[in-house]
């Protein structure tokens, strides 16, 4: 399953998106693009889709984190089962 496809299911959502957006800030993708990018794929493919303001809390906490030079990324997200071989996450930020 791509998690990018096909978004997150209810408890799963938080943990996804945290992960996501440490991937895209770790690629090299900024602040605003980021958040543009989760928004999209929170009302477009989660089921429920989180709150906005739980979502930027969380997209908040991945920033301060690769900014304090860690975070998560492609090994956890296949870690959760939700990765595949062509996702798109290798192209953001390229």
């Amino acid at each position: 399953i791509n998690v990018i496809n096909n978004g997150s299911n209810k408890g799963q959502r938080n943990n996804t998106a945290v992960i996501l957006a440490s991937a895209f800030f770790q690629r090299g993708v900024n602040f605003e693009q980021t958040m543009q990018l989760m928004n999209e794929w929170n009302e477009l493919k989660n089921v429920p889709s989180l709150p906005y303001k739980e979502l930027e809390t969380t997209v908040l906490s991945a920033y301060s984190m690769a900014q304090a030079g860690k975070g998560y990324g492609c090994t956890s997200i296949k870690d959760l089962g939700l990765c595949t071989e062509n996702c798109r996450l290798n192209k953001i930020g390229e």
